[in-house]
């Protein structure tokens, strides 16, 4: 069977898990947050290199 969403729906159901984002200590700007289990596997991490500039890296492997 499959299931199709859409993007706006995927970011929907990523933000019911509630889930917070982790901080490298050494780095604050930098940010990660794993996907639920739900969802898949992976991780989504943005780092903040300015004011306006944004390095955003999206690995996941969704269910299929």
């Amino acid at each position: 069977m499959t299931i199709n969403i859409t993007v706006y729906n995927f970011w929907d159901l990523k933000k019911a898990a509630n889930q917070k984002p982790l901080v490298d200590p050494i780095h604050p700007e930098d940010h990660l947050c794993r996907y639920p289990k739900e969802l898949g596997e992976g991780y989504f991490r943005w780092i903040c290199l300015r004011e306006g500039i944004t390095i955003q890296i999206l690995e996941t492997y969704l269910l299929q």
